[in-house]
């Protein structure tokens, strides 16, 4: 698998300089078309930095102890990204600053990863995506919302603990536990044949199980069934097993950070 260009770049922010007139030393990674930066929090005088070698000039007692400094901190960034590369999977920049800051596993929790994967699936909305399909990533958010306070007894979980049980856990949960087993295809069905289905119950199965299990965009659906607004629709379009569980499994897919962790 061809690895994109990776550069580490150090420089010195000229414009922060503080009381004493040292500045504070940044630094830059680049990694294809995506860039991250950081702070190594040190700083220096700027008569001493050489932008061209990112180190201090001299031997003084200030330039040996920063560029000791700078050296290991250097040495955790390609590291990190050497770690990366090892899991033979799509990262970007950002990934590489997370995880050598040491917050891609500690502090970077689940649902934290997932809101950043809705805010970007939002700025695709007619451009790649219909809007319809956020539907049921916000109903896929609600009840990862719930499962996890049940599972882990916690609000959150970092990625450290997602393990390789997760999806049959979840599978577990919505099946049993949350009731949703009510909405499934065979659950109905079974019981369409038993009673009269009234108009409300037909267009609930309509909505949930003939138009958006099968990809129709809830837009669609809303014109078919006559509602003057999608919120009506919402109401007869619950997400069942086999839609939430779909939608997660593109989820799983579409972040590739929860895939090294699975």
């Amino acid at each position: 698998m061809q690895r994109e260009k990776f550069k580490v770049l150090l420089y010195l922010k000229k414009s922060g300089l503080d009381k004493s007139g040292q500045a504070p030393i940044m630094g830059r990674i680049t990694y294809g078309r995506t860039m991250a930066q950081f702070s190594c929090k040190l700083s220096c005088d700027p008569d001493l930095w050489n932008a061209r070698e990112s180190r201090l000039n001299g031997k003084s007692r200030e330039a040996v102890v920063t560029n000791g400094k700078l050296e290991r901190l250097l040495l955790s960034v390609h590291s990190a990204y050497r770690r990366l590369c090892e899991r033979s999977a799509v990262f970007t920049a950002t990934d590489i600053k997370e995880l050598f800051q040491g917050s891609m596993q500690s502090q970077t929790t689940f649902l934290e990863r997932y809101d950043r994967m809705f805010e970007e699936m939002e700025k695709l909305v007619g451009v790649e995506i219909k809007a319809s399909s956020l539907y049921a990533y916000r109903s896929t958010r609600k009840h990862l919302q719930r499962f996890i306070p049940h599972q882990f007894h916690s609000s959150d979980i970092a990625f450290g603990q997602v393990g390789d049980d997760f999806l049959s856990q979840l599978e577990h949960y919505i099946k049993g536990v949350s009731g949703l087993s009510q909405g499934s295809y065979r659950r109905i069905a079974l019981y369409s044949k038993k009673i009269p289905l009234s108009a409300h119950v037909g267009r609930h199965t309509f909505a949930t199980l003939i138009t958006l299990e099968r990809g129709v965009p809830i837009e669609t659906v809303s014109q078919m069934l006559g509602h003057g607004s999608i919120k009506t629709t919402e109401r007869y379009a619950h997400v069942t097993p086999k839609k939430l569980f779909d939608e997660f499994e593109r989820f799983l897919s579409f972040t590739e950070d929860l895939r090294l962790s699975l």
